[in-house]
């Protein structure tokens, strides 16, 4: 017998994370889909944004076999769809054993009435996410996502294989770096994290945001503690490769990853500033991904945006979408004028893309 239900409180939810941790244990892509890490971002950031929880599952013979974790938002008197984690992790992603669960799960978000409509953003192309909302959604806002993949014997050997500017470029800033001092690459895997640099790489990622005058993430009231919480479970997990680079005594830059199943999820680069003229951060991040084949990683997901200084390390480009969709004549209209007004906005006010 199949079952779908969706699950609005807390309790609800906390009712079933053994077996939602299970099914991520068995099924899962990501660590975004894993059941603490939603509950670390609802904690901190989603039930202080007016938001609902919106979580439906999926049980076959009373056995756990899917779960899309999604929200509704009331913003301004329309309530919005998102998926959990919206605008914290990379990417949109869920728990089914196959792409017919995962389709039959998003017919049930669409036919929910708690919301107007849904804008489901940063879908993987490889995710079951994207398969599933291709047939019915609009895709609307698409951007690249940068990846390393490859059987490199090592770090050195991958770098051996950029383009000569590439690596005349890192040879010329690396040495820029080591006339001024002592040039370090350091990462974390265990212990203690590094609670000023941590504390460092979260206030430049604010200021950022606040000088482009961009809202979201960064300019959340709990957004230190939501990063806080995220490395430390991460780290508890054995999935965070925290790293940074020195030059003498100062932290010129600083790179949160994640790991899972083989692969390196680049979550957060930042560098400081006044050090712009090294490009530090492009050193830092050719460290970060000789590490990550060092270590055995086959795959380095780089993120989205930030596209000359990820495409020029990379060897794979793919698409990651945005999604939308409505389940109501209310709902297509209020779809139609938000996408309206939002492009209104961009020509007034184009996006800046910027590694922070």
């Amino acid at each position: 017998m199949i079952e779908t239900s969706i699950l609005k409180s807390q309790s609800e939810i906390e009712a079933i994370a053994e077996e939602w941790g299970a099914l991520h244990a068995r099924v899962g892509r990501s660590p975004y889909s894993d059941y603490e890490w939603l509950r670390v971002w609802w904690d901190a950031l989603g039930k202080n944004d007016a938001r609902c929880l919106h979580v439906i599952i999926r049980r076959e013979d009373g056995k756990l076999a899917g779960v899309l974790p999604l929200t509704v938002a009331h913003i301004g008197g329309i309530r919005f769809m998102h998926a959990a984690g919206h605008k914290a992790f990379y990417y949109c992603d869920m728990l089914a054993e196959n792409p017919v669960q995962a389709a039959e799960l998003w017919a049930a978000a669409r036919r929910s009435s708690a919301y107007d409509f849904a804008d489901i953003r940063d879908v993987h192309a490889e995710s079951m996410c994207y398969a599933a909302l291709s047939a019915f959604a609009c895709k609307r806002d698409t951007i690249n996502a940068y990846t390393v993949r490859g059987n490199w014997p090592s770090g050195e050997d991958w770098l051996a294989s950029l383009s000569a500017n590439t690596r005349r470029n890192h040879a010329r800033y690396t040495r820029k770096l080591e006339e001024k001092g002592t040039l370090r690459f350091e990462a974390t895997r265990s212990g203690a994290l590094p609670i000023e640099i941590v504390d460092s790489m979260i206030k430049r990622k604010i200021e950022w945001s606040k000088a482009q005058g961009k809202r979201g993430l960064f300019t959340h009231s709990s957004v230190s503690m939501f990063y806080h919480r995220i490395l430390d479970l991460a780290l508890r997990q054995d999935r965070l490769m925290f790293s940074w680079l020195a030059c003498g005594d100062v932290v010129v830059a600083c790179i949160a990853s994640f790991l899972y199943r083989g692969a390196m999820q680049g979550y957060v680069i930042t560098y400081d500033r006044t050090w712009a003229e090294y490009s530090p951060g492009n050193v830092a991040l050719a460290h970060s991904i000789m590490w990550a084949i060092d270590n055995g990683m086959t795959t380095v997901d780089l993120g989205q945006g930030g596209n000359s200084y990820k495409a020029k390390f990379s060897n794979e480009i793919r698409e990651c979408a945005e999604f939308t969709f409505s389940g109501s004549l209310r709902g297509q209209i209020l779809e139609m004028a938000f996408i309206a007004l939002r492009k209104v906005k961009r020509i007034l006010k184009p996006d800046i893309l910027d590694p922070g």
